[in-house]
């Protein structure tokens, strides 16, 4: 047989699976768990895409450079912005979570005492 994988010199060509070829579900080989498997890996970001270390060089370098040039720094400045945002956010969402705990257990109680239809009347002697 010819070799049909240009990148695989030497190795055996296997016959393409036709139509009429039966195929097997990949379930039934544990496809699926490994697809699972990965997905749960956290997706680690590379080396100049968006939070990657190669931004943080480059920015920290630049923002050196600039200040030798007697420019104000643009990144280290930029960053902490960022970071106090997001500290604001997270602080925001532990407020309204601690808020609608609150609510609900309000909820909850007025839901185990309800309020009385009518005041009790007391019969006079």
């Amino acid at each position: 047989m010819r070799n049909s994988y240009p990148h695989r010199p030497g190795a055996l060509a296997f016959p393409r699976t036709s139509i009429s070829t039966p195929r097997l579900p990949d379930a039934m080989f544990g496809i699926d768990a490994a697809l699972a498997d990965n997905a749960m890996i956290p997706h680690r970001p590379s080396l100049f895409s968006q939070g990657g270390t190669g931004r943080t060089i480059v920015g920290l370098l630049g923002d050196y450079l600039a200040q030798l040039g007697g420019a104000k720094p643009l990144y280290a400045p930029m960053m902490a912005e960022r970071a106090a945002m997001v500290a604001n956010r997270e602080d925001d969402a532990i407020a309204r979570e601690r808020t609608w705990a609150h609510w609900l257990q309000q909820q909850d109680w007025l839901r185990s005492h309800p309020p009385m239809a009518q005041p009790p009347i007391i019969a006079e002697d």
